[in-house]
């Protein structure tokens, strides 16, 4: 920018300038990549959701918020304060975190329950008829039952535990006829 200045009858010319600083951006990187095929996003004090990679431009210097997206089955990174400075790309790599899934299991009839009749994931801890195990990983588990006198076992069976979710089982034991009873 140029400007034209007459010089008059006075032997001193004053001129006043303001520098303004350029702004800064912010881009947000986001994963793990399974996440981000799912939709998490992010944004800039509260304003438009973008998508990973993004780049937020015209930002005035100073302190902004960065807030990350809910998306089910994820557990999102937490708010944070940024500071973005003159003419530079403030970068952020940020991961969201698998929420884990719960498996709740009910045995019946009641009196299999009564003589103690029970299950476990993976070879972890027996549980009693109702239990619920929780923070299992998304994926595929083993459930097994416990043998117990008078009662046929069912056979150990493969689930598979969705993110976030909860899997309702409900198995139907047997009574043993009395020549199974005798072994």
């Amino acid at each position: 920018m140029s400007e034209s200045v007459t010089i008059g009858d006075s032997p001193v010319i004053s001129f006043s300038r303001t520098y303004a600083p350029q702004p800064g951006k912010i881009q947000v990187t986001l994963g793990p990549e399974e996440a981000v095929s799912e939709g998490v996003q992010w944004n800039v004090d509260g304003g438009e959701w973008q998508d990973s990679g993004a780049i937020v431009n015209d930002l005035s210097v100073g302190s902004h918020t960065v807030n990350y997206k809910s998306v089910a089955g994820w557990f999102e990174p937490a708010s944070e304060s940024v500071t973005v400075n003159r003419a530079q790309t403030t970068s952020l790599d940020r991961a969201y975190a698998p929420q884990p899934g719960n498996l709740h299991i009910t045995l019946f009839p009641s009196e299999a329950v009564s003589d103690g009749v029970q299950w476990n994931v993976d070879g972890g801890d027996w549980q009693d008829s109702g239990a619920i195990v929780t923070g299992l990983t998304a994926g595929s588990h083993t459930v097994n039952y416990k043998s117990i006198t008078g009662w046929f076992t069912p056979p150990s069976e493969s689930i598979t535990i969705n993110r976030g979710r909860r899997l309702i089982g409900v198995n139907i034991i047997s009574r043993c006829p009395v020549i199974c009873r005798l072994r």
